[in-house]
């Protein structure tokens, strides 16, 4: 597991599960036993307007993701919520945490 660091506030970081060029994913715990994934995007989000393109490309891409996820299936993770990371103004999403074996390995 890689460095660890406050990811929000009531979000305590578990460690890296992958990391890429879209950003890393990290394991993280809410309250008591409830675990998340959390993606991390690498470009900082300096004002949250619309002048700020980080801003506006993470906003338009967490949109995009909630209409996927109108319509549950299996097939696809829930993203839960967004924000920003408390050190760093990184943008992040939250997504329900799936137990199994990396895609990758397939």
């Amino acid at each position: 597991m890689g460095k660890t660091f406050t990811i929000t506030a009531g979000l305590e970081n578990l460690g890296t599960l992958r990391t890429g060029g879209q950003g890393s994913v990290y394991k993280g715990r809410r309250i008591g036993e409830i675990f998340v994934a959390v993606k991390i995007l690498p470009t900082p989000i300096h004002t949250e307007s619309e002048d700020d393109k980080n801003f506006k490309d993470f906003t338009n891409e967490v949109e995009k993701l909630k209409k996927v996820n109108e319509d549950p299936t299996p097939h696809v993770v829930k993203i839960l919520n967004s924000g920003i990371t408390e050190s760093g103004s990184l943008p992040l999403s939250r997504w329900n945490l799936l137990k199994g074996r990396i895609l990758e390995n397939y």
